[in-house]
């Protein structure tokens, strides 16, 4: 291959570097929240939370960092796979900074199915300036964590819960975390559960539990014993957990 004259090695040159910085600048997040510090999550976090749990549903937020603030009064966000991961209610937002206004995109997100998907950013006159993917597992395990040692910020494996015990006529309640495989999953909105016909235990999901934007689940003893509660992932089952109704006299 012949080489190129120096001049047009330099034009080239330039070329690729302004093709680079036109793509770089844009930091595309979620909301979801990984920091257990029982304050409120304002804006978004600092990155995509990818691999996603089925039947999770959050915010996305597109921010561009350039100095020249490029994002359009019609500039979209898209899924080339809304059947595993769904955008809506695209939206272009404002602020200010450093006196100047600068826009920003906000869209809702829905992880459907398992799969991966192509985000795509398209400008007002339609082309893609920005992709990225993302990838939806359905969990296989889900685990339960105590809430009372992630209070105190013992280290997260002491607060794993195998088997929930509680005090007959009290609740506890636990942190759900989602798993395929050794792949941690995220994401919240997605815990359901099922519980024994015979009235031994009762449960209810909580979105949020001190200020967290969570999958909580309280758990309720209303009678000594042992008994159990099937953990759901978008209505599909996904752990049994033993419940043991423990009598106010059997505490040391």
């Amino acid at each position: 291959m012949r080489n190129l004259p120096a001049h047009f090695r330099r034009v080239l040159c330039l070329l690729l570097c302004s093709g680079l910085f036109a793509a770089c600048g844009f930091d595309l997040r979620d909301d979801v929240d990984l920091t257990l510090n029982f304050a409120a999550l304002v804006g978004p976090s600092d990155e995509l939370h990818s691999p996603y749990v089925k039947g999770a549903r959050f915010n996305i937020f597109l921010d561009d960092s350039s100095p020249s603030g490029r994002i359009g009064s019609a500039w979209t966000l898209e899924s080339e796979a809304p059947a595993v991961f769904a955008i809506s209610n695209v939206r272009v937002q404002e602020y200010e900074h450093d006196g100047k206004k600068r826009r920003y995109l906000q869209a809702a997100a829905a992880a459907l199915e398992q799969g991966q998907a192509a985000v795509l950013v398209r400008d007002d006159r339609g082309a893609e300036v920005f992709r990225t993917s993302v990838e939806v597992l359905r969990p296989d395990r889900i685990e339960l964590l105590a809430h009372g040692p992630l209070l105190l910020e013992r280290p997260e494996d002491q607060a794993v819960t195998r088997e929930v015990q509680v005090l007959t006529g009290g609740t506890a309640t636990f942190l759900a975390r989602y798993y395929s495989g050794e792949r941690r999953l995220y994401g919240n909105g997605t815990l359901g559960v099922a519980t024994p016909t015979d009235g031994s235990v009762t449960a209810q999901v909580r979105q949020t539990f001190i200020f967290e934007d969570r999958d909580w689940l309280s758990i309720s003893a209303l009678r000594e014993g042992p008994s159990q509660v099937l953990l759901l992932a978008a209505g599909e089952p996904v752990s049994t957990v033993p419940v043991v109704g423990v009598a106010e006299s059997a505490l040391a």
